[in-house]
């Protein structure tokens, strides 16, 4: 009783901060589940042969890999689609039969924004594979080659430019709602976590 209330709760608490938090993680999970279906059937154990999890038999690595590849995707472009609608980001505080026009202004994440991708993040990966990225930036610090000293200043990198030591990139998304990076988010957890609800409803009715 306390998990289905608590569950209910929270619920109403999202609908409450803007019907996005609720249609568009619910969204988010029909994608993974039909294209998981789609990329199961089309694609099942024709490249991975071995068996995904033991107590859902028919599920398959192409259709989790697939699923969560369209599911990022849908994530993207279906929360800047939402976020169009004041229906689906001004708040309220009221329950009616027949609601007024909803309007407001809006929260800063569903405004379109520049964002600067931390360039920390970039550290995990090979170097060669980041550079392939559009859009990223290569920052290097500069040394003055009468002293052999390198200074603090950061300068975009010159290819063949002596005094240009790589020192880190960055990717800054232009006219970007800021929603969409958390909406990434989103699909990777509706991609990795939410299936194995369905995963275990499957064993069950086993």
């Amino acid at each position: 009783l306390c998990l289905t209330v608590g569950q209910m709760k929270y619920i109403m608490h999202n609908i409450f901060n803007g019907l996005f938090w609720f249609t568009f993680p619910f969204l988010l999970v029909v994608v993974n589940d039909i294209m998981a279906y789609v990329a199961g059937i089309t694609c099942g154990r024709k490249f991975i042969q071995r068996p995904f999890i033991k107590f859902s038999p028919n599920k398959t690595w192409e259709g989790f890999i697939g699923g969560g590849i369209f599911t990022m995707i849908a994530a993207w472009y279906l929360s800047r689609a939402l976020a169009q609608y004041s229906w689906m980001t001004c708040p309220t505080n009221e329950f009616r039969l027949a609601p007024p026009r909803l309007d407001c202004e809006n929260h800063h994440i569903f405004l379109e924004a520049q964002s600067v991708i931390p360039p920390q993040i970039f550290e995990i990966f090979p170097i060669h594979l980041v550079k392939m990225i559009p859009g990223v930036v290569e920052y290097c610090s500069v040394k003055n080659m009468a002293t052999g000293v390198v200074g603090t200043t950061l300068e975009r990198c010159i290819s063949g430019e002596a005094s240009h030591t790589f020192h880190h990139v960055e990717l800054v998304l232009k006219n970007v709602y800021p929603v969409q990076i958390h909406a990434l988010w989103l699909g990777f957890f509706a991609s990795v976590v939410a299936p194995f609800g369905g995963f275990l409803a499957s064993a069950i009715k086993r």
